[in-house]
């Protein structure tokens, strides 16, 4: 998008849901059950998303994948690389309330951990 060719700005928001997607992705693919890109990003935008409902909602059209406790340590590795961090901040693209808007929160690695395990019980 020659508008915002660095995502600074409202292409950052298709990112939404891929910060932790990426993550759950790379770490499926290295398993007998690999996952989609589509589906990994589903379980980020559940994972990411501000309101537990609309995490259950996500789970309404994308089938829901269990995320061991024992990949967490590998996820949050996988998190740290990811293009959207900046002085070694993990952060994550949400919607914001007006339409069309987000905002980008930086978070650590409980956050990540404790949105992991809310992510787990919404299926």
């Amino acid at each position: 998008m020659t508008d915002d060719p660095h995502e600074h700005g409202i292409r950052a928001l298709l990112n939404f849901g891929h910060t932790i997607g990426h993550a759950v992705e790379s770490f499926f693919l290295e398993t007998d059950n690999p996952l989609t890109h589509g589906e990994a990003v589903a379980i980020g935008m559940a994972c990411e998303s501000p309101a537990p409902e609309a995490g259950q909602e996500v789970f309404r059209f994308f089938p829901h994948r269990h995320i061991p406790e024992s990949a967490f340590p590998d996820l949050w590795a996988l998190m740290l690389q990811d293009k959207k961090n900046a002085a070694g901040a993990v952060r994550i693209a949400v919607p914001d309330v007006k339409p069309f808007s987000m905002q980008l929160l930086e978070i650590s690695r409980q956050e990540a951990e404790r949105r992991l395990h809310a992510c787990n019980q919404l299926g």
